[in-house]
């Protein structure tokens, strides 16, 4: 799955939808290249604001990464996904208002395996999920890596594979004023 960094093209002709305040930003501490990420901002409003491109599904048997730098410069006020929908999977990458990263069952509604990491604002992370099908095509794993390392991992899962959008940014409204950075 090619997702667009604001390096590219400067452009964002590659996303299928841009949801809220999303902007280049070219600030260098957000992104690892000191180039530009894309900021998105929930404004006073307490909007959603992210990137989203359609993503066909999984197979049986297969896999999908998706990996992404992440610079909060604010944590949300209450627990939101930051990345969701990666090939149809229904597994979320979640942070919670004390910045503690989680995977999710947005079908389910429901945490997967236990809590991983703790963000902090002010510095720029690589956050990577992986995730595996099994031979009914349903999800069976998916680990999330957190600047390298594998942080949390669940395995034996039978989740249901719909076909969705991959939305990466505040897929939720995270609180007014809230920002963050996210480049690819």
């Amino acid at each position: 799955l090619f997702m667009e960094t604001p390096q590219a093209t400067f452009g964002t002709q590659f996303w299928q939808s841009i949801g809220g305040s999303v902007t280049r930003d070219t600030t260098a501490a957000r992104d690892p290249l000191g180039l530009s990420s894309w900021k998105c901002d929930s404004g006073a409003g307490n909007a959603t604001a992210y990137v989203s491109k359609q993503t066909s599904t999984m197979g049986a048997n297969a896999g999908a990464r998706y990996s992404f730098y992440l610079y909060l410069a604010d944590l949300p006020s209450s627990s939101v996904n930051l990345l969701s929908g990666v090939r149809g999977s229904p597994v979320a990458i979640r942070v919670t208002s004390a910045g503690v990263l989680q995977l999710w069952d947005i079908v389910g509604n429901s945490q997967l395996g236990s809590n991983g990491s703790t963000l902090s604002t002010g510095i720029l992370y690589r956050l990577t999920l992986v995730q595996k099908t099994n031979a009914s095509s349903q999800i069976s794993d998916a680990k999330l890596f957190f600047n390298g390392t594998q942080d949390i991992a669940v395995t034996g899962l039978t989740l249901t594979n719909p076909d969705y959008y991959t939305w990466n940014g505040w897929n939720e409204a995270p609180g007014a004023n809230k920002v963050l950075n996210i480049s690819h």
